[in-house]
């Protein structure tokens, strides 16, 4: 598998397939933490990320949003469908192109993927390798020639590693694409890669601290309360 993973990037080097364009964008923010207990190596497949929540945002006259739950197909392929939308892709998430598909007139301004509900997690190319077992990530990037911003947030860390998060990966990804992605004639469609990566547990979030001390206010105060009622 990190062979495979070598051969791509050689070919990517080499404008052999299809790379980041200059109108892509691409940021992080920690966010909330998450964590897990692992990840089941560094190869997913479109088939391996069931649960996965793709919430799609159309403006117009009467904005509004929609959310699909990504599933398995045949094979190696997995998708999520709304109301006339879709995102899918065959393959390692690593290499393979993802797509998504709009028939409605309404411009697609925003998508929003969510990893936590199917334990998938994105995985971005620095630092590379990063977290143990993810080996090197790629960055959200896309064939078109829109102009596209990829946001990563919601930094996940693996339990009993002291050193994590890295900073390799997340388990949101919010696209905006400016202008929209509109079907209004004929249905539309764009192309990116994004690599994923899967948990091997729950991927769970992390209170903060904040949140933290007024659990632990509420206990004291609960405790004191039952010593005043015994005495």
């Amino acid at each position: 598998m990190a062979m495979k993973r070598t051969l791509v990037a050689l070919a990517l080097a080499a404008g052999l397939v299809p790379f980041a364009q200059a109108t892509t964008t691409v940021s992080a923010s920690n966010g909330t933490l998450h964590t897990t207990a692992g990840l089941t190596g560094f190869q997913t497949d479109g088939n391996e990320m069931g649960g996965m929540q793709i919430t799609a945002a159309f403006g117009g006259l009467s904005p509004y949003s929609e959310t699909a739950t990504w599933a398995a197909g045949i094979g190696n392929c997995g998708s999520a469908a709304g109301t006339g939308w879709s995102v899918a892709m065959c393959g390692d998430t690593f290499s393979s192109l993802w797509t998504l598909t709009t028939s409605l007139a309404a411009p697609l301004n925003f998508l929003q993927f969510d990893g936590q509900p199917g334990r998938t997690v994105f995985d971005r190319t620095l630092p590379s390798p990063g977290t143990p077992g993810s080996a090197s990530g790629s960055d959200f990037s896309d064939t078109s020639t829109l102009l596209l911003a990829a946001a990563y947030t919601d930094i996940l860390a693996v339990a009993g590693d002291p050193a994590s998060p890295y900073g390799d990966l997340y388990t949101r990804v919010n696209v905006t694409i400016q202008g929209g992605l509109s079907g209004a004639t004929a249905p539309a469609s764009i192309q990116f890669t994004m690599d994923t990566d899967t948990a091997t547990s729950r991927i769970d979030e992390v209170p903060e601290p904040a949140s933290l001390a007024l659990v632990g206010l509420g206990l004291v105060g609960l405790v004191g309360a039952r010593r005043a009622e015994k005495a």
